[in-house]
């Protein structure tokens, strides 16, 4: 186990909200976290809520993440690499058709990226027959990573896919109501 102290005069927390930030991390799961944290399994759902909606908590998780990040080498320009990589590699690189007949490239001349986007691979073995004769033929199956998942992650990510809400609502003419003119007819009376 291990013991973790904060520093309270430097990150505003206690041991037990350090722990907690710490513990967030692992699974975003907050009611865990606060029972790893030594929460009560009883109140670590109404208090991982309320330690969340704190902004010195919401700080750390952010400093946390940050450490991580940079501890592996991870960068919103790497990922989104890595996303286009399956956004904008094709099958016909990784595949082609001879004689009616899908062939697959030599596994060794594909490029790191067209390797990367591959996510099963799988060859059977059936009996064909040919001439009345039974030929085993291999039959192979391969699946790409989703390219449209990657697609709408870039997307989202450059702010393409900003919903627009028209907020000009019409109102026809007979839903209209003045009340003025109600006012008005109460007070000739």
């Amino acid at each position: 186990m291990i013991l973790i102290m904060a520093n309270k005069e430097k990150s505003g927390l206690t041991a037990k909200q350090e722990r907690f930030c710490r513990e967030y991390i692992i699974d975003y799961n907050g009611q865990k976290a606060g029972e790893r944290a030594g929460y009560s399994k009883a109140t670590a759902r109404i208090v991982c809520c309320d330690l969340l909606s704190k902004p010195k908590i919401r700080k750390r998780v952010k400093e946390l993440q940050e450490e991580v990040a940079d501890r592996l080498n991870i960068s919103v320009d790497r990922v989104l690499c890595e996303y286009a990589k399956l956004a904008f590699t094709d099958l016909p690189g990784i595949v082609h058709w001879e004689k009616g007949l899908m062939k697959i490239e030599d596994f060794q001349n594909l490029s790191p990226d067209q390797k990367a986007c591959i996510k099963k691979f799988k060859v059977k073995t059936v009996n064909k027959i040919l001439d009345g004769e039974s030929i085993p033929v291999d039959v192979v199956e391969i699946e790409l990573h989703d390219k449209r998942g990657a697609l709408d992650m870039i997307g989202k990510h450059l702010g393409m896919f900003v919903e627009k809400h028209d907020l000009n609502v019409f109102t026809p003419p007979d839903l209209i109501i003045n009340f003025n003119s109600e006012k008005k007819k109460e007070d000739a009376n």
